[in-house]
């Protein structure tokens, strides 16, 4: 990560502690303005998965960023983030993309929901959530 998406993710994170929604847009602009924005997406997820009771908004301006990238890495990370600690966003963001996406991406995609709902390490209404939206897919 270079010195200036450090400072960036190090501000955006702290702000994040303490439920700071307004920084979400002044994260979005700042990696904008540096052209970093494809670069920070990893540390999004990063930052997301140790902020699950964050509200991050439906979307959001943090998951608008995140699915400008569909197609460019986005789908790997999502993938990578539910499997390593899944949260109240990150799920809906993957339900969001199998009930978009062509069938055989929907076929994965429902699948890793499944696996969320199977997961004895996380959340029960997490597990419920997302058994709730295999079932309206």
């Amino acid at each position: 990560m270079n010195e200036q998406l450090s400072i960036i993710m190090g501000t955006f994170e702290r702000s994040v502690e303490h439920c700071s929604v307004v920084a979400e847009q002044k994260f979005v602009d700042a990696l904008k303005a540096a052209g970093l924005m494809q670069e920070a997406l990893p540390y999004v997820f990063e930052v997301m998965e140790k902020n699950p009771k964050f509200s991050w908004g439906r979307p959001g301006y943090v998951s608008d960023l995140l699915e400008q990238y569909r197609g460019n890495g986005y789908e790997e990370l999502l993938e990578a983030s539910i499997k390593r600690n899944p949260t109240q966003q990150t799920v809906w963001l993957l339900y969001r993309d199998a009930k978009k996406g062509p069938e055989e991406w929907r076929d994965k995609l429902v699948a890793l929901l499944k696996e969320v709902g199977e997961r004895d390490d996380i959340d029960m209404s997490l597990k419920f959530k997302a058994q709730d939206y295999v079932d309206m897919i």
